[in-house]
């Protein structure tokens, strides 16, 4: 079974419990908001409806109070408000409008009329010949008030004039008699036993013809176009309330407020009508009707539904990498610790717990840390321990296989001048050989002489070999060596006549000097000793990628190819009869050998057109650095 990481479990918790509630919050305000709004909205009007109600069947209100009051409420709630009596007449809040779009004109009696031309201004041409102390031709519908208001079907402005469609005029319904309170009480009382009550009561005005100059020109400015519109759906709704509540006795028996939604078909807004039977100033039955719009909250709803769905996307992101950070952020001292304490079980303790937490977590890393360095102490010493008895081993090691290799070695090297010696003296002591003869003494030197040389470079192997005596690391110039080694061999070069050239730098170099002197002494003797009488011997210097390499190349001789891999084994000598006069112990070369490798130094052996070439490579020490 495949094993989880907290991080992947805490991150998909984490993100399924915000998916939940922003799906929740969403799903709410997708489906419900609109819902939840009109409930609302329902509540605050039929609270303030009722309050109103209150006051105005209570208290004694004059028709100034009972407008204010009604302009209040409108404001308030973003509605259109007014009171109509048993007829549906209008007799506050819905009377005509000065903000509607309208001209006043008088005519030749100096009577004044208030036109309303707001259909009219869909012709463009009709507004731009509107103006002040023109003549103008009315036929319409007048209603008589405190000012004539003139609902015209038709208007003539020098010789051009404008019509509506039917469908454009309505009929204006008023009383054609003023009611007093009484008439008004006694009419309800009659509306029990009469069906077609309202009908004897209700006369549409006449069309009549008007001609006049235009006084004052007002239209209409774009925030009052929705309260005329409120208020032109709050007139056909009190006429078809009106017509499909017959029973008025009910309405006001129950004295209830009845609300319903209503959608224009024309536009497709919906509206909702709230209509309170009032007993006004506790005597007259009127009807209050309110109607607020809600095309604001469809479109606020369609455009939130849109806009929550775009927020839902992004907070869905926004959740996905939240839980991913904020996991990460819980899990990463934990998966801290568990990637210390995996690399303590393969004892790797290189690696601690980093936090500066105070909790538990915290306490745990600490600890960790604590045990982290006590075993790495234990390990380190139990290291050192083992790398000591290892390294006592190796020497050991080393010792024993030098210990054979040198008493074989010697055993065979001394052989030959202790048999050579021993016969001279026991030629002497016999009286074969004349005692005072001081060739036998020479020779018996020479033997001696050449044991002691092969004892000094065997201890001397054998220090380097096991490292007794460590390299010292010296700045000098290696020119200066090659002319001390040169001056302790230049004799033995005149005496076979050989031309030794050197091409000598003046560059510095850091190793241990005695023993880089050893490697030149003994590559100088061999190319004297290997060279014929009469030969050359060229000694170089060259600078090559911050190394100094030098070269020691005699003429006249060549060594053969499978030779030159084996010159540098220890006792191996090309002259395979071992003559001393031929060649040495064999130990020369393995010696530099053993000095160049520790000193990292590229050296080499290879045959050349000229002879044999003899190279490496020394570190070389800038100028500057130096000083």
């Amino acid at each position: 079974m495949r094993k989880r990481s907290i991080v992947t479990k805490l991150f998909a918790i984490t993100a399924l419990l915000l998916l939940i509630f922003f799906s929740m919050q969403f799903i709410f305000q997708y489906f419900w908001l609109e819902k939840f709004y009109i409930y609302n909205k329902n509540k605050e009007i039929i609270q303030n409806v009722s309050m109103l109600k209150e006051k105005l069947e209570k208290d004694l209100l004059n028709d100034k109070e009972i407008n204010k009051l009604l302009m209040i409420l409108s404001e308030e709630n973003n509605a259109s408000s007014g009171i109509v009596n048993i007829y549906g007449i209008p007799k506050y809040g819905l009377n005509g409008g000065s903000n509607v779009s309208h001209i006043k004109i008088k005519d030749s009696k100096d009577d004044e009329y208030l036109v309303y031309i707001e259909k009219f201004l869909r012709y463009p041409d009709f507004q731009k010949l509107l103006q002040n102390k023109k003549n103008i031709n009315i036929t319409g519908r007048v209603i008589s008030g405190k000012e004539k208001e003139i609902y015209p079907a038709t208007i003539s402005i020098d010789d051009k004039t404008f019509g509506l469609q039917s469908s454009d005029t309505e009929a204006i319904v008023i009383s054609e008699r003023k009611d007093n309170d009484n008439e008004t009480k006694r009419n309800v009382e009659e509306n029990e036993q009469s069906s077609d009550y309202k009908k004897t009561y209700v006369l549409i005005p006449a069309v009549v013809e008007i001609d006049g100059i235009i006084e004052n020109i007002q239209l209409m400015e774009q925030k009052d176009y929705v309260m005329e519109y409120k208020k032109n759906q709050l007139m056909k709704e009190v006429s078809l309330f009106l017509q499909e509540n017959k029973d008025i006795k009910a309405l006001f028996s129950n004295s209830e407020l009845v609300h319903y939604v209503k959608v224009d078909p024309i536009t497709g807004i919906k509206n909702i009508i709230f209509v309170q039977p009032v007993f006004l100033n506790n005597e007259e039955p009127t009807f209050m009707f309110t109607l607020t719009s809600l095309q604001s909250i469809t479109e606020a709803i369609d455009i939130m539904k849109l806009y929550f769905f775009i927020i839902f996307l992004i907070v869905l992101a926004a959740a996905v990498i939240a839980s991913y950070f904020y996991s990460k952020l819980i899990t990463k001292p934990l998966l801290q610790i568990n990637k210390v304490t995996k690399q303590m079980a393969r004892l790797d303790f290189s690696n601690q717990c980093n936090m500066k937490k105070e909790d538990e977590i915290g306490e745990l890393a600490k600890n960790i840390n604590s045990l982290s360095v006590k075993l790495k102490e234990a390990k380190e010493k139990l290291e050192t321990a083992n790398q000591k008895l290892l390294e006592d081993i190796e020497v050991k090691e080393k010792v024993e296989q030098f210990r054979k290799e040198f008493i074989a070695n010697v055993s065979h090297e001394l052989k030959t001048p202790l048999t050579v010696a021993k016969g001279i003296c026991e030629g002497i002591r016999d009286g074969i050989y004349d005692s005072n003869n001081a060739e036998y003494i020479s020779q018996i030197l020479n033997e001696i002489n050449g044991m002691n040389g092969l004892v000094y470079n065997l201890l001397q192997s054998s220090k380097i070999q096991i490292e007794v005596q460590p390299l010292k690391n010296e700045i000098f110039q290696l020119s200066d060596v090659i002319l001390k080694v040169h001056n302790r061999f230049k004799t033995f070069a005149k005496d076979k006549k050989i031309q030794v050239m050197m091409e000598l730098t003046d560059e510095f170099v850091m190793a241990d000097e005695d023993k880089i002197e050893t490697v030149i002494g003994n590559l100088y003797s061999n190319s004297i000793k290997y060279s014929s009488t009469g030969e050359k011997i060229r000694i170089k210097m060259e600078t090559k990628q911050e190394q100094c390499m030098c070269t020691i190349e005699n003429s006249g001789v060549k060594i053969p190819k499978e030779e030159l891999l084996n010159i540098w084994e220890p006792f191996y000598r090309i002259e395979k009869s071992r003559n001393k006069e031929l060649g040495g112990s064999g130990l020369g070369l393995y010696i530099v050998k053993q000095i160049l490798d520790k000193h990292k130094s590229k050296y080499g052996i290879q045959n050349t057109e000229w002879g044999v070439k003899v190279y490496f490579s020394l570190t070389k020490i800038d100028t500057d650095f130096k000083k």
